[in-house]
């Protein structure tokens, strides 16, 4: 079959945080150094025959899933438009890849939110956490890091479940096979159809409508916040002009005071002056008289 077999090939992207190896291990699944592995800036695609069948594997970029737009050199958006057009008319899986050796962190966790965001939750049934460096780990090793609540909970968010494959020098044909028998078994489940180009614009339609209520959410926070800091300064101005005006007070009550007893003391030199000019009267009427 050719690699040119377009619907006809089995497609799966792969998906993963920076660093996270995708090309390395879509070289591991195919067999061969067919990406260069170094940064990846656009998604790409290969295609190979495995077991009899046409496999075309489509790497993505390496800022893809990263929450940061200075990250990539471009919105995130147009990076997974170009992804959907690689793997025309739709793919069959994703595969999540996930390495083994490092600490399961938030934002591999969070990866699983962001496939759910941006390609709807359909995407997510399609969705196989691959995890890669197998041989690196014990058995036992293994066994408690399935056991692990946090591990637990991404493997049940994907519909795909997950599978284990060793480091490129290391990885084994029986783990290809068992990977691709996975994703087929899964993808006949669902009756053999692909992630259709329809859910995946149905994704972004939702995903720019939530954007652009949060927008609209922080705008009104935004507006909440400048009106509070409004309404503080005029509080703060108000207790300012009344303890002005309570310093103020004291002084004006003083001149009052002040007044008053100017008012007071005229008030008495005039009542003495009378009672002066009384005392006088009396005591020079005899004289007049004579």
């Amino acid at each position: 079959m050719a690699s040119s077999s377009g619907s006809a090939a089995f497609r799966l992207v792969l998906l993963g945080l920076p660093g996270a190896g995708k090309t390395t291990a879509a070289n591991a699944i195919l067999g061969r150094d067919v990406f260069p592995e170094c940064a990846t800036t656009n998604s790409s695609m290969q295609t190979q025959i495995i077991g009899g069948r046409s496999i075309s594997l489509i790497d993505t970029p390496r800022f893809l899933m990263s929450s940061s737009p200075s990250d990539g050199g471009r919105p995130s958006g147009e990076d997974l438009e170009q992804c959907m057009c690689a793997a025309a008319p739709g793919p069959h899986a994703f595969l999540l890849v996930v390495p083994l050796g490092r600490p399961l962190s938030a934002e591999v966790t969070g990866a699983v939110e962001w496939i759910g965001q941006r390609l709807g939750e359909d995407a997510l049934r399609m969705t196989v956490v691959l995890f890669t460096r197998r041989e690196r780990v014990t058995r036992r090793e293994w066994d408690s890091f399935l056991s692990r609540q946090e591990v637990r909970d991404l493997i049940g968010r994907c519909g795909g479940g997950c599978h284990a494959v060793n480091s490129k020098a290391e990885i084994e044909a029986c783990q290809v096979t068992e990977l691709l028998e996975k994703v087929r078994a899964m993808a006949e489940k669902r009756g053999g159809g692909h992630y259709a180009t329809d859910k995946f614009l149905a994704a972004q339609k939702k995903a720019e409508a939530e954007r652009e209520d949060a927008s609209a959410v922080e705008e009104v926070a935004r507006r909440l916040e400048v009106e509070r800091e409004r309404q503080e300064e005029e509080t703060q101005r108000l207790v300012l002009e009344r303890r002005r005006r309570e310093m103020e007070r004291p002084s004006k009550e003083e001149s009052q005071q002040v007044a008053r007893g100017g008012r007071q003391q005229q008030q008495d030199a005039w009542w003495m002056a009378e009672r002066c000019a009384a005392v006088a009267g009396s005591f020079m009427a005899p004289f007049f008289k004579r």
